[in-house]
């Protein structure tokens, strides 16, 4: 039997959160779920389409994210990457990255991207802003790339060229995909 409720926050019976639905719930008006937890999926209502099951989120701030330069004058950046994942949609955002660079390209060394939130096959995005030249360099576009093994790396361009001799800046920024 499922519950309905109607414009209530709803808790568990001590008051203090975390309810569980095992037999579904159908709210009406504003109602807000504290802490819930579901056993079974999530059906949202559509406008139009066909409604389809959430049944699955997942925040993760992953600190000790090791970036490595791969060319001469190696050097890495620790950093802590955020990855969302909603259903089949995950989004991967990073802080700024910033080396000193001879001839290489930038990778993900330490704490791949988890396989829960990896492509089925490579993904490559163009236009992630990259200022090459330090201070007053304007940022110019480049490349990154995720990989089925969770390596994220980025190049200078759209061809997966290294980036040249000079101090590099990676701008904070994000890419979105969706997994099989």
């Amino acid at each position: 039997m499922a519950s309905t409720v109607q414009a209530n926050t709803i808790t568990d019976a001590a008051g203090t959160g975390a309810p569980s639905f095992t037999n579904g719930i159908s709210a009406s008006g504003t109602s807000t779920l504290v802490n819930a937890n579901f056993s079974g999926n999530i059906t949202l209502p559509t406008s139009g389409g066909t409604a389809a099951n959430l049944n699955y989120y997942e925040e993760l701030s992953q600190a000790g994210s090791i970036f490595t330069f791969n060319g001469s004058g190696s050097n890495t950046v620790s950093v802590t990457l955020r990855i969302y994942r909603t259903g089949k949609v995950v989004t991967i955002k990073w802080p700024t990255l910033n080396f000193t660079i001879s001839n290489g390209n930038v990778q993900l060394t330490t704490n791949l991207i988890p396989s829960r939130f990896r492509p089925a096959e490579q993904r490559q995005w163009i236009f992630v802003q990259f200022v090459v030249g330090g201070v007053g360099a304007s940022a110019s576009p480049g490349m990154v790339a995720l990989d089925t093994s969770g390596n994220l790396q980025f190049y200078e361009d759209g061809q997966a060229n290294a980036f040249p001799n000079a101090a590099l800046a990676i701008q904070p920024g994000d890419i979105t995909y969706i997994i099989d």
